[in-house]
């Protein structure tokens, strides 16, 4: 084994992020815990083309006073998946299903990026579920707003047409300004998304078109409190998304951050204080 290879391992070795699997549905799903008795809990999706490490920035931060629980989502990450359940709300109902699996009493459910719509579609079909949620970075306008490659995979012609993952994941982390995305975490990207992994990831986002405008003819029902955290400066999500959830959110609060698109990575002590402000507003009791 080369010095480097070595290093990268060191270093994941050391990572605050130690990924386990669970079976969830019938599902091999990766996840990542920091257990802290008595606290509340927050639970993270993995947004894409990333995975649960993406919250290497923030995690300290939030299991410092929080119970942290960081899984990827089916299809996504190294999760295993099904194409049955690759739309809006039925990533939202396998959210809950996650939610059950860890036994958690109404957590504070963070969903960034492709995160955003399953996590309001499973506040609208199970509105006792989560004590609060914020949500950032993602396309839910009808019709579809977005830019970029993601709108060139949605609108692809065919299923294998939507590119190269680990080209797009290098695309992707090429807007991060302030932050070095750490060898291992870099490699677990592209180990997710290689080969027909990708492809698989995609069929999510190419439901869009369809599961965007179911989720608008819900949002007015969604009466858990939610956070929309829009960035100033994203080159994919245009701000006429986080504007359109503020407009129908019948119980919402938009915040604006100093960022490009991945403010997890790129700004997470303002991304951490922001999703620790909010549960702490909005306790489980």
């Amino acid at each position: 084994m080369s010095v480097l290879k070595l290093d990268i391992e060191s270093k994941r070795a050391e990572s605050p992020i130690q990924p386990a699997f669970a079976e969830i549905d019938g599902l091999r799903i990766r996840y990542a815990r920091s257990h802290k008795p008595d606290a509340e809990t927050i639970v993270l999706t993995s947004p894409w083309p990333e995975s649960l490490y993406a919250f290497v920035p923030v995690w300290e931060k939030l299991a410092a006073h929080y119970d942290v629980l960081a899984f990827d989502l089916p299809a996504f990450g190294h999760s295993e998946g099904r194409e049955a359940i690759a739309t809006q709300e039925g990533l939202g109902e396998f959210l809950v299903k996650v939610i059950q699996h860890f036994d958690i009493d109404r957590p504070h459910v963070v969903g960034p990026n492709v995160g955003v719509a399953l996590v309001l579609f499973a506040a609208a079909n199970h509105p006792d579920a989560f004590a609060s949620i914020t949500v950032a970075n993602g396309a839910v306008a009808v019709p579809l707003a977005i830019c970029g490659k993601p709108k060139e995979i949605i609108e692809a012609p065919d299923q294998d047409e939507v590119g190269n993952g680990p080209e797009i994941v290098d695309t992707v982390l090429s807007h991060l300004k302030h932050y070095v995305v750490p060898a291992y975490v870099r490699d677990d990207y592209v180990a997710s998304y290689q080969g027909a992994r990708w492809a698989g990831s995609a069929r999510y986002a190419r439901a869009y078109p369809q599961g965007l405008p179911a989720l608008a003819e819900r949002l007015s029902e969604i009466k858990t409190p939610v956070q929309v955290i829009a960035a100033k400066d994203d080159p994919y999500i245009p701000r006429s998304n986080p504007d359109y959830l503020a407009e129908r959110l019948p119980n919402v609060q938009l915040n604006v951050a100093d960022v490009e698109h991945i403010m997890w990575e790129e700004n997470p002590d303002v991304f951490a204080k922001m999703v620790m402000d909010w549960a702490a507003a909005h306790p489980r009791s």
